[in-house]
């Protein structure tokens, strides 16, 4: 790994930890094994290092979320593999460990409308992420089994509401609810969306 992408990683390590105001260029320096002033020249500095490694943070957990929805281009996948990738996504959503990623990639969307830099790059990622998820829905639509009046786009909202809204309910314990209660929401509103067997 050569320098500028030890730095950046150790500066993506640097925000997960203590975030954006938190960000020291000495710790990243230390963390990457260079000096500072080369942390300058490659970045510009500081802000410069904070954009580019915001930019690659959202990159990372996009295409980790992205790696949820499976790769549905391949015609040969059966309706149950389709109902059972989607109840795979919806139990993912449960996982404890994504929280942070969730929290992490909204920060970024919300600074990267102050940042034209970090909005491109952030832009790039999310693009790509709709567009898997698009064909997951549009794989759905095809086949016919989406609820009547329910697009590919609207499947794909569907599913960033659920990735994306529990954000706002983990603010308060009086919406806290078990994984188990929340997996049963989650499987009679996705009845809703798609017609079929999401399985037991």
């Amino acid at each position: 790994m050569n320098a500028r992408d030890r730095i950046l990683a150790a500066a993506v390590d640097d925000l997960n930890h203590f975030g954006l105001t938190g960000l020291r260029l000495q710790r990243v320096a230390l963390m990457a094994q260079v000096s500072a002033p080369l942390i300058n020249q490659l970045f510009g500095g500081r802000q410069g290092l904070v954009v580019a490694a915001s930019a690659e943070r959202s990159r990372i957990v996009i295409a980790q979320l992205a790696e949820l929805v499976p790769d549905v281009v391949n015609d040969e996948m059966t309706d149950e593999q389709l109902f059972k990738s989607l109840r795979s996504l919806l139990e993912e959503s449960l996982d404890p460990g994504r929280r942070l990623d969730r929290y992490n990639l909204l920060e970024s969307i919300a600074i990267s409308r102050h940042d034209a830099e970090l909005s491109e790059a952030v832009g790039v990622a999310v693009l790509a992420a709709n567009d898997r998820l698009l064909a997951f829905g549009e794989a759905f639509a095809g086949r016919g089994l989406l609820t009547e009046g329910i697009s590919a786009a609207g499947f794909a909202r569907f599913v960033y509401s659920i990735l994306f809204g529990e954000v706002m309910c983990e603010f308060d314990d009086r919406l806290l609810v078990s994984n188990a209660e929340w997996m049963a929401i989650l499987m009679h509103s996705s009845q809703g969306v798609v017609q079929g067997s999401l399985g037991a």
